[in-house]
């Protein structure tokens, strides 16, 4: 978690030789959209907030594996996107967690209101749709995947926000599955996808 994937090189070189495929430490190489062989991505989740502390390198895609927020709360989703926008990334693409309560509007109306101030005397439904807006507003060329694909230059993603049950009601917990996961998207990805979210 909270991990940037990038071409990082150590000071110390990390021990190949337990690796069965023959590997050779390189140099960090620039993003290029020159080579058609080079396809640079940066992973990074559970930013929660945090995401002014996160330094991203420039890449062709940006990937939020979901909880950019604590709660959902349309201010944490209007400092997200303002930051999303600003990162030197041709594509991005995101889920949303399970802090993202606003993002799964059922969830929120029925539960996941009581982790916001105030969210009782609000119009629970505006709300969930203003977050999605004000995302989609402030960093127009983002992706939300929610059990969907999507061809990002080569590679075919697909990605989704559900994930198993939570055990307690004290959690948040949008786009939990029942127990047993009854009705999960698993089956519904495409054979020949190049990455799940």
């Amino acid at each position: 978690k909270n991990i940037v994937l990038s071409d990082v090189v150590t000071r110390r070189q990390p021990d190949l030789s337990l690796c069965p495929l023959p590997l050779v430490p390189r140099a960090p190489q620039p993003a290029s959209s020159d080579s058609p062989l080079t396809f640079r991505i940066v992973t990074i989740s559970d930013t929660h907030g945090r995401h002014d502390n996160i330094h991203v390198p420039p890449a062709d895609l940006l990937v939020h594996c979901g909880d950019f927020t604590k709660a959902g709360e349309e201010f944490e989703v209007v400092e997200f996107a303002t930051w999303l926008a600003k990162q030197p990334c041709k594509h991005k693409v995101l889920i949303a967690g399970n802090h993202e309560v606003t993002f799964d509007a059922e969830y929120f109306c029925r539960d996941g209101w009581r982790f916001h101030k105030r969210a009782e005397a609000a119009d629970l439904e505006a709300v969930s749709r203003r977050c999605r807006q004000v995302l989609a507003e402030r960093c127009p060329e983002v992706h939300v995947l929610e059990n969907e694909e999507l061809q990002v230059g080569p590679l075919r993603i697909w990605g989704s926000p559900c994930q198993g049950a939570f055990f307690s009601s004290h959690t948040m917990s949008a786009f939990a599955l029942p127990q047993g996961c009854d009705g999960a998207p698993w089956s519904d990805i495409p054979s020949g996808v190049d990455v799940v979210v």
